[in-house]
């Protein structure tokens, strides 16, 4: 498939179901979706992962599992309906404070990557203060075998948070306020 000389911006999620597809050429600097770091993984990876989100549409079930992705892709932020967020053994060094506009995330599981703090749940300075409606329905968080040393205080305030799987992380101590 060649589409190179157009002006399209975002490859159509239903070119994940294109399973025959060898080649693909385009104009790199126009695509902003799937981002630049999913078109770097090849054609057989960037259709799975257009499929993925397709599915995750129907599912509320994201999983890129494995894609050696070092950050969770912009795009996957705009899914605020999801249920499910599975980023598993990939390279990822930062869950993006945006996480937080997901009302109904149930489980995100980020093991094996090389998440460094929990940041995110600080919050957006350019965003109002916490309230209990975000992330109120996240009752697992999983960040096994990460980089985390510390685990905010903040962390209480997921009052639906069943299930934290944090070993293999570099934690020294757990905060009082859990």
């Amino acid at each position: 498939l060649d589409i190179t000389g157009n002006k399209i911006r975002v490859l159509p999620l239903e070119l994940g179901f294109c399973q025959d597809l060898r080649e693909l050429h385009f104009d790199e600097q126009m695509i902003v979706m799937p981002t630049k770091e999913v078109l770097a993984l090849g054609i057989r990876s960037m259709t799975v992962y257009l499929r993925r989100l397709k599915e995750a549409i129907v599912k509320s079930r994201l999983a890129l599992t494995g894609m050696t992705l070092s950050q969770i892709p912009k795009e996957v932020y705009d899914m605020i309906d999801l249920k499910e967020l599975i980023v598993d053994k990939n390279s990822i060094f930062e869950i993006e404070a945006a996480i937080l506009n997901f009302d109904v995330l149930e489980v995100l599981s980020a093991n094996l990557n090389d998440v460094e703090n929990l940041n995110f749940l600080l919050g957006d300075p350019r965003k109002p203060p916490w309230d209990k409606q975000r992330l109120g329905e996240l009752n697992a968080l999983m960040l096994r075998g990460n980089k985390i040393d510390v685990l905010p205080a903040e962390i209480s305030r997921l009052k639906s948070l069943a299930v934290l799987l944090m070993d293999n992380n570099r934690l020294k101590e757990l905060p009082d306020e859990i």
